[in-house]
């Protein structure tokens, strides 16, 4: 099934109208259809840069909670280091008696 298609009227310079009237006849295309392209490939990296924008601002408002658990994790970490030493200790007292 055929895309519904809309005419549109632009106004351009006339040296862009020039140069893309010499890329259409180079590339043998239509100038409707490299303007389509152009589009298309316009508005992809758009949504690309507004999704990579919400990324950031996620990644940024999270900052603060993963430093919290890294922190923790650290704590953690501190603690069952402390708990092995003593636990080696008392092993080496054990033994020694």
């Amino acid at each position: 099934m055929a895309e519904e298609r809309r005419e549109l009227a632009i106004r351009i310079a006339e040296h862009l109208a020039d140069q893309l009237q010499e890329v259409c006849d180079c590339d043998a295309r239509s100038v409707s259809k490299l303007i389509e392209d152009a589009i298309c490939l316009y508005l992809k990296d758009r949504r690309r840069r507004e999704i990579s924008q919400s990324l950031m601002i996620g990644y940024q408002s999270m900052n603060e909670f993963n430093m919290e658990l890294a922190e923790e994790g650290v704590n953690s970490d501190q603690e069952m280091f402390d708990l092995y030493e003593t636990q080696l200790e008392c092993d080496d007292e054990d033994a020694d008696s």
